[in-house]
């Protein structure tokens, strides 16, 4: 699959499908509250947040051709992070 077909969500899947292989006794929750990625193994406890930077590009959806890039994240979800 070309790199501009990928998101955020696609990396997260395949981040937490390897991660499960490599450490089938650790717990995931995914969208937990305002985090990403929850993981869980009795008292300890990771966060982890994905930022896929990469701006795709945007399409006509009439003649196929290109319409420059779509913008980064919003002001919401920046200020998510920074929290």
């Amino acid at each position: 699959m070309p790199l501009d077909r990928w998101s955020e969500s696609v990396v997260r899947y395949f981040y937490c499908k390897k991660f499960a292989e490599l450490f089938p006794g650790v717990h995931q929750l995914v969208e937990c509250d305002k985090i990403d990625l929850v993981l869980r193994e009795g008292s300890a406890i990771a966060f982890v947040e994905f930022k896929f930077y990469r701006h795709p590009i945007r399409f006509d959806p009439y003649d196929g051709s290109i319409r420059g890039f779509k913008g980064g994240p919003g002001a919401k979800n920046l200020l998510e992070f920074q929290s």
